[in-house]
């Protein structure tokens, strides 16, 4: 995780991200809960839809995810909660708060037949993260499908284990 990919995302210059945030944790610290709280938000929006079509919720809300830019989601946040000093305290608050919220997903999912009750919140969690990584250019400007197409074979390998 790139302090500068960070700042020229917030279109900001490398030393404010560091004023602001020494260590990468604290910019964890301070963005984690306003990422839980978009999830959150993105599940509450969706769950009408389980009643229409579960199906479109299942796959609207599991594309929303993956395609969330947030730290939630990418391989980078887990080597930098398991190598960076102070990364325990986040990394318990990330998982006593994001489990919960995929648990429920996940409820919901395999109550309609789309996952096997014996997928954990943090198996489908990562390996979500891993079919939704970030892609090159190079490979998009190749497949610009390849994403969505990635995470519908993860939706299809688990309903075809549920």
């Amino acid at each position: 995780m790139s302090f500068r990919r960070i700042a020229t995302e917030a279109d900001v210059g490398v030393a404010t991200v560091h004023r602001h945030f020494p260590e990468l944790i604290d910019l964890l610290n301070e963005v984690i809960p306003l990422v839980l709280k978009d999830l959150e938000k993105m599940l509450e929006d969706n769950a009408p839809l389980w009643d229409e079509d579960p199906e479109r919720a299942w796959h609207d809300i599991v594309h929303a995810f993956a395609g969330m830019e947030a730290v939630l989601l990418k391989d980078s946040l887990f080597s930098t909660l398991t190598e960076q000093r102070g990364a325990v305290t986040v990394r318990k608050y990330l998982m006593r708060n994001l489990q919960p919220l995929l648990q429920g997903l996940l409820n919901k999912a395999h109550k309609h037949g789309f996952v096997s009750a014996e997928v954990s919140p943090m198996r489908f969690h990562l390996g979500l993260a891993t079919v939704s990584r970030p892609l090159s250019d190079a490979v998009l400007d190749i497949d610009p499908g390849l994403p969505t197409w990635a995470v519908e074979n993860f939706l299809a390998g688990l309903r075809s284990n549920a």
